[in-house]
């Protein structure tokens, strides 16, 4: 596929668009999502097929590497963690109530 492809399909869709608005210009005409299909894979296409395409590769390549080298967890790791310092956090609370209570001297009066 070529730009030219490409650039064609997109000037035949802008002309069916033209002679819809001249007929009707109140009305918004919708376009054939077969023009906008077939729009989308020559672009597809050639990016694909042009240096782009590259960049793109490279550019993941490098992020990955980037990100590998980071003490990163997961999302999913992340909320477990999460979930296990809040039970860790409760149980603490509770030990603490309790050290207190075995601490504080007996009330005479009761």
């Amino acid at each position: 596929m070529h730009r030219s492809g490409a650039y064609s399909v997109a000037r035949r869709a802008c002309a069916k668009l033209d002679a819809l608005r001249n007929q009707n210009p109140s009305v918004i005409p919708m376009l054939d999502p077969r023009i906008l299909e077939e729009l989308g894979a020559r672009l597809g296409g050639i990016i694909a097929a042009s240096p782009a395409a590259d960049i793109d590769k490279n550019a993941r390549a490098l992020l990955a590497s980037f990100f590998s080298k980071l003490d990163l967890v997961s999302r999913e790791e992340f909320d477990i963690q999460t979930q296990v310092l809040q039970r860790t956090r409760e149980k603490l609370k509770a030990l603490e109530r309790r050290l207190e209570q075995l601490e504080s001297p007996p009330d005479p009066s009761a």
